[in-house]
């Protein structure tokens, strides 16, 4: 038997496309969460995605290239909002490190 031994940034970077693709292909699919302890969070989506965003972290920043309506008050660490008017949740959770979102097939913001 083979055994394949794969990082865990390998496997989150494929959930995440699993996921950007369901969201994409249809608003009627459930995008649920997004969690690591081990490094940050990068979501790269399209520019004309409507979601709910909220994204946190206990290691670093949230930022985010596309425009939120940011619902509560602002804090470094968390990011909580609609996108391109909402949608369904998107959930982004790391306590090793930063979240950051960002177009997908875009130019970003330059970095911190």
């Amino acid at each position: 038997m083979t055994v394949a031994i794969v990082s865990v940034e390998t496997v989150l970077l494929v959930l995440l496309l699993v996921l950007v693709a369901g969201l994409l292909r249809s608003h009627a699919e459930i995008l649920r969460r997004l969690e690591t302890s081990g490094g940050a969070v990068t979501a790269r989506i399209a520019a004309n995605a409507a979601f709910e965003l909220d994204a946190e972290t206990s290691g670093g920043g949230v930022s985010s290239d596309l425009p939120v309506t940011v619902i509560g008050k602002t804090e470094p660490d968390r990011l909580k909002g609609a996108v391109n008017g909402g949608g369904k949740l998107v959930r982004l959770h790391t306590s090793g490190g930063s979240i950051r979102v960002e177009k997908a097939g875009g130019q970003t913001a330059d970095r911190q």
